[in-house]
């Protein structure tokens, strides 16, 4: 990889740590109690599935950037382009699931009807993608860093 790859992999690093951070909070406005206060607890969810949307929004457009790690590897390791490819498409998809979640909980009911339970095992699941999503994504970069560098040579 170039001299510039430090700097890249901090950039890629910090948008991540920002999409996580997001997810955590998401998580905790899930988990958070909803009896007697399904009102705060929707408009908490809300909010935190706001910031999580934002968050990927940010990470896209790092990633789509031609000076992005991503794009570094799969100039110098083309053999990755492929992957990276299905990491953005999973991207784009995970951001138009949580955009259309985003939608179906403000509009499908009252917040008299509110399903919870609904909701938390809808949001889980896309957290649990975004997750895996990561993983596939970190598993990339540790490969094309290895290939790299040689280890295991």
């Amino acid at each position: 990889m170039t001299d510039h790859y430090s700097e890249r992999k901090r950039s890629a690093q910090g948008s991540r740590a920002a999409s996580g951070d997001a997810l955590a909070t998401l998580e905790e406005a899930l988990a958070a109690p909803s009896p007697n206060r399904v009102t705060a607890w929707h408009r908490q969810v809300v909010e935190a599935l706001d910031v999580f949307i934002a968050a990927i929004d940010e990470q896209a457009a790092s990633d789509q950037d031609p000076d992005s790690l991503l794009a570094e590897i799969g100039r110098e390791e083309p053999r990755f382009a492929p992957r990276i490819e299905r990491l953005h498409r999973e991207q784009n998809d995970l951001r138009e699931s949580a955009v259309s979640l985003r939608e179906q909980i403000t509009t499908d009911a009252t917040h008299t009807d509110l399903d919870v339970s609904a909701i938390r095992d809808r949001l889980a699941a896309l957290a649990d993608r975004y997750r895996r999503h990561r993983a596939r994504e970190a598993d990339l970069v540790y490969e094309a860093v290895s290939v790299d560098l040689g280890v295991g040579d």
